[in-house]
């Protein structure tokens, strides 16, 4: 059984209880609240092999700002890497890498490819939204919104009621 997130993106290695925790750790994370890492280990540790619990811890640090936490998300990054991943979570993998690598422009560029792919990929739209934020690029942010709020599929339709 292929497992999916509340929007229909791709999840490998979840079961049903790490993809409920992950979801609450990607509300958490979006809503830049604390205890999103708490939960994301929790996901891990219910599905050890659960890609995007790892990945978004590893956001998370790299868009702290702090040199020692962005560091840090390299260990993150490598044990993810070491498992079986579906293309989109590839492409987080490799905008992570970039980040790290400080690269900025490439990872914004794999994560606005990853959200042609995957409009929905809400990991991808709000890291790519930090990272336009982050180096000024205010007229990709709002692009990235006004895509999402253009009729058909999207992340937020039932914020648009």
């Amino acid at each position: 059984m292929i497992r999916t997130d509340e929007r229909g993106c791709r999840l490998s290695g979840a079961n049903a209880a790490a993809a409920e925790l992950y979801e609450h750790a990607l509300i958490a994370a979006c809503s830049w609240r604390n205890g999103a890492d708490a939960l994301a280990l929790a996901a891990q540790r219910e599905a050890p092999d659960f890609v995007m619990a790892h990945l978004l811890p590893a956001w998370l640090l790299v868009c702290s700002r702090d040199p020692r936490r962005v560091q840090s998300a390299r260990a993150i990054v490598a044990r993810a890497m070491r498992l079986p991943a579906n293309d989109g979570e590839r492409a987080h993998m490799a905008a992570l890498c970039a980040v790290l690598g400080d690269h900025y422009e490439l990872a914004k560029a794999l994560l606005g490819e990853q959200l042609t792919r995957e409009p929905r990929d809400l990991l991808a739209l709000q890291f790519a939204h930090a990272l336009d934020h982050v180096t000024g690029d205010t007229p990709r942010m709002l692009e990235r919104v006004e895509r999402l709020l253009r009729p058909g599929p999207a992340i937020c339709r039932a914020a648009t009621r």
